[in-house]
């Protein structure tokens, strides 16, 4: 958010991971700092930063072929307080998400009307889900952008 650090996915099947394993990292903007956020059990990806700084939503990916089940989480940049959001099972589609830009609400896509993903908000806490779209087609990857 102060364009000081970054965050991303590292996906790799090196030897001694699991194939496919991910976990999130920091960087500082220049290249140097890197280094471990998650866990690579967790599967961590498609991170988001908050506005303020203070977390980083990500979805913890399943371990199933097609990579669309898992739940949501935030952690600080520092690595610490993994708090997980969401708590669905193997059927429910779980994609991508976004803060709002004052950092009070997520948006993100999940299965939906028909067994297709749909978009939905929640408190920043993982309460008060509700859908904001309700259609039979594939909806995802809602990213509220930034703000003013």
């Amino acid at each position: 958010p102060d364009g000081k650090q970054l965050v991303f996915e590292w996906n790799t099947t090196s030897v001694g991971k699991p194939a496919n394993a991910r976990a999130l990292y920091v960087a500082n903007a220049i290249g140097t700092g890197v280094r471990r956020l998650t866990p690579w059990k967790l599967r961590g990806g498609e991170p988001d930063w908050s506005p303020n700084g203070k977390l980083i939503l990500f979805r913890s990916i399943s371990l199933s072929d097609d990579e669309k089940h898992g739940n949501l989480y935030t952690i600080r940049p520092d690595g610490t307080g993994v708090h997980q959001l969401t708590h669905y099972g193997s059927q429910t589609y779980l994609l991508s998400s976004s803060f709002s830009p004052d950092g009070t609400s997520i948006t993100f896509a999940k299965t939906g009307v028909g067994g297709q993903p749909d978009i939905f908000v929640m408190h920043s806490n993982g309460t008060n889900v509700h859908p904001v779209t309700n259609t039979p087609l594939w909806e995802s990857e809602p990213d509220w952008g930034a703000g003013p």
